[in-house]
């Protein structure tokens, strides 16, 4: 996992995904060196599952919980610069 994450849980669909992505990693940005990591407590389903391999360089997905401190290890919450709920 990139030292520069972020960590983005909540509402995680296709469309929601997909949006942020296209936004956040944006090329006109200057901090692309980024990684996204996604925080759900499902699975992603076969549609999310393949955006998330189209980005799989800035991209990974976890199945948990914020609610859970062993998920919250896993995706290194204390070392993220920033965390996003949508």
């Amino acid at each position: 996992m990139n030292p520069w994450h972020i960590v983005v849980c909540g509402y995680i669909t296709y469309e929601s995904v997909s949006h942020f992505l296209q936004d956040f990693l944006h090329e006109d940005r200057e901090d692309v060196d980024v990684e996204v990591v996604f925080l759900h407590r499902v699975p992603p389903d076969l549609e999310l599952e393949g955006l998330f391999k189209r980005h799989f360089t800035k991209v990974e997905f976890f199945t948990g919980t914020v609610m859970d401190s062993i998920d919250l290890s896993r995706v290194k919450v204390i070392s993220i610069s920033v965390h996003l709920h949508v």
